[in-house]
Parts: structure tokens; C-alpha cells; sequence
């Protein structure tokens, strides 16, 4: 009986309490650290899924705007992703695929593109 009396004693001493429920004080930490996470920077942009989340004047994330097409998210913004060397039209111009897996900038065409080709 020795050794629980003086596990006993030592609970009194430090101040605790079995079975007490201090569970609030660290959750209100939690969600201090929770909120703190969600927060962002007016502007700055992330990847949710296969969609981008702009963070508003509030320091919140906004509604998730899905990438379209075959696009894919990718460092909080929506681009095309490609097999390196391929090629596009966008507009008059011919895009190629990038080693990145990523379209390049508009190459104009002289006269149209078709089936990411200048033709004549």
C-alpha cells in the first residue's frame, strides 16, 4: 500500500488531478495552431486538388476554381501539362512542351497554325 499512497501524494503535491478533463486549455491551443495554418497572404496562391485557391483581403483560402481541360495545378497556379517536345496552336502561334512538362510562350506563325504546325 506504500506506493500508492505516495503515488497519491505526489498527484497532490503537483497539482494534478485524475480523470479531470483539461482537455480545453490544449484544445483552444490546437485551434489557435489550426487557425494560424489557414491563414495566408492577400493574393498568394495554392494548389487544392486540381484546382487554385487566391487568398482574400480576410487572410482566408477562397473557393477552390478547378483547372480546366488537361490542365493541372502546379505551384498554385493552372498550366498545361505536356509530354516535353510536343507541340500545340494557341491562336497564330505554335507552342512546344518544355522539359518541365509545361507549354512554352507562342511562336507566331507567318501565315495559320494547324495541329501545332505553321502552315502555308
Amino acid at each position: 500500500m506504500k506506493p500508492f499512497i505516495w503515488f497519491g501524494l505526489l498527484v497532490a503535491i503537483s497539482g494534478c488531478t485524475l480523470g479531470s478533463d483539461e482537455s480545453d486549455t490544449t484544445e483552444g491551443s490546437n485551434e489557435e495552431q489550426a487557425l494560424a495554418l489557414r491563414r495566408c497572404s492577400r493574393g498568394q496562391t495554392r494548389c487544392s486538388g486540381n484546382g487554385v485557391q487566391i487568398c482574400g483581403a480576410n487572410g482566408r483560402w477562397g473557393t477552390v476554381v478547378t483547372c480546366a481541360g488537361q490542365q493541372s495545378c502546379v505551384n498554385g497556379a493552372c498550366v498545361s501539362v505536356c509530354m516535353p517536345g510536343s507541340t500545340q496552336c494557341s491562336g497564330n502561334g505554335v507552342q512546344i512542351c518544355g522539359a518541365n512538362g509545361t507549354f512554352g510562350a507562342p511562336v507566331p506563325c507567318v501565315n495559320q497554325c494547324l495541329n501545332g504546325v505553321c502552315v502555308n
